[in-house]
Parts: structure tokens; sequence; C-alpha cells
């Protein structure tokens, strides 16, 4: 389901971007492996983060190059049909396991202006700041 990827892109991108912390823009397919295998586990998929092993013959992919891995292995494989309660759920999921990833990077800092309770609450509408 395409509007699943769409509506949680962001915080995708945000725990993708907290793995890519060697700065050229990639992470490791070990690395990746584990926020995939998280994403299934919420959608009630089995073992979708095996195929990353044989996606393109590098160890390592970009933010472009994993979105559409989970497009083709990932969220394609939900039913087309998703109430919207469930699909709200979903994304509620998502983001958390996002934001435990990630948090680090928004709590740990000098000089916090929000605590790390409320950077939680704000996390879904920060996304769209990358």
């Amino acid at each position: 389901m395409a509007s699943l990827l769409d509506s949680v892109e962001n915080s995708i991108w945000h725990a993708f971007d907290y793995f890519a912390l060697e700065g050229d823009g990639t992470a490791t397919k070990a690395k990746l492996k584990l926020l995939t295998d998280e994403i299934g586990k919420i959608l009630d998929l089995q073992d979708v983060d095996k195929g990353l092993d044989d996606y393109r013959s590098t160890s390592y992919l970009t933010f472009e190059q994993y979105r559409y891995y989970l497009f083709k292995e990932v969220f394609s494989a939900l039913p087309d049909e998703m109430s919207i309660p469930e699909q709200h759920r979903n994304e509620a999921k998502v983001d958390e396991v996002c934001w435990q990833l990630c948090k680090s990077n928004y709590i740990e800092r000098d000089n916090p202006f929000f605590t790390g309770r409320l950077c939680l609450y704000a996390f879904p509408n920060f996304l769209y700041a990358r």
C-alpha cells in the first residue's frame, strides 16, 4: 500500500539518516535490515529484511534505493485496502520505531529547547524538515 509508505516516508528517512552517519548519504544494509525487520513486524510481514542481501550488489544503499526496496518488497505486500484506523495505528507504530532508532540525534544535544517526550510528540510534524 503506497499511501502508507508515503505517510511514513519522512520517519523512515530520519532513521535512515541516523544510520548514514558516515556523511556520504548511504547506510549499510546490515543497519537497514534492523529497520526493515521492525517495519515487517509492525505490518505482520515475515522475513522482509532477507531480500536486502540480494538487492543491488553493494553493501550500502542510498535513501532512494532503500525506499524503492521498501516500496517493491514490503509495502506492496500489504492489501490494497486498509481501514483508516488500521492505517493510523500502523503509521504511529512505524513513527515510534523510527523515533526509537534516531531519537538520540534530537534529544542528546546542548541547550535543548524541548524535552525528550515533547520531541517525540513533535517528531511526526518535524519530519518534513528534511
